[in-house]
């Protein structure tokens, strides 16, 4: 399977948000490998527009938070208190609110398509592989038949 994951790390007493893809491969996968320091999974950064920076694409956790809020649809909100505590983080500046939807439609576009890049990657891997394991196949019972 497959996972996002969101780490926050602290550098001279600023917190960031680093964000990854992580998957198993598909030998992994058919196995049902247990990971293991020797048997990780993959890992890939994700950057989220507009607020990633540097090697390891860290957006600060206050922008993280304003760009995650200003995505959220009040009416999606069923859960008692949770809309009340979502309103209270919303800003008021209808240019920024504007601005934080664009970054938030360019983010899961990327999103989107890192997923379907990966996605389209272990395919073509997995095809491979199954290739290769029936030319070895083939190649064996070929081999048995010259004997």
């Amino acid at each position: 399977g497959s996972m996002l994951v969101f780490e926050i790390h602290e550098i001279y007493d600023v917190f960031y948000v680093r964000t990854f893809f992580e998957s198993a491969s598909p030998s992994q996968i058919r196995k049902a490998d247990q990971f293991t320091p020797d048997n990780e999974s993959s890992r890939v950064p994700i950057a989220i527009p507009g607020c990633s920076e540097g090697l390891f694409l860290d957006c600060p956790l206050e922008q993280y938070l304003t760009i995650l809020i200003n995505s959220v649809d009040l009416n999606c909100l069923n859960y008692p208190n949770l809309k009340p505590f979502v309103e209270t983080y919303i800003k008021d500046d209808s240019d920024d609110f504007s601005e934080d939807e664009k970054q938030i439609e360019i983010f899961w576009t990327i999103l989107g398509s890192a997923v379907g890049i990966i996605l389209g990657i272990g395919l073509i891997l997995l095809i491979t592989k199954i290739k290769e394991t029936k030319q070895k196949k083939n190649a064996g019972y070929q081999q048995n038949d010259l004997e």
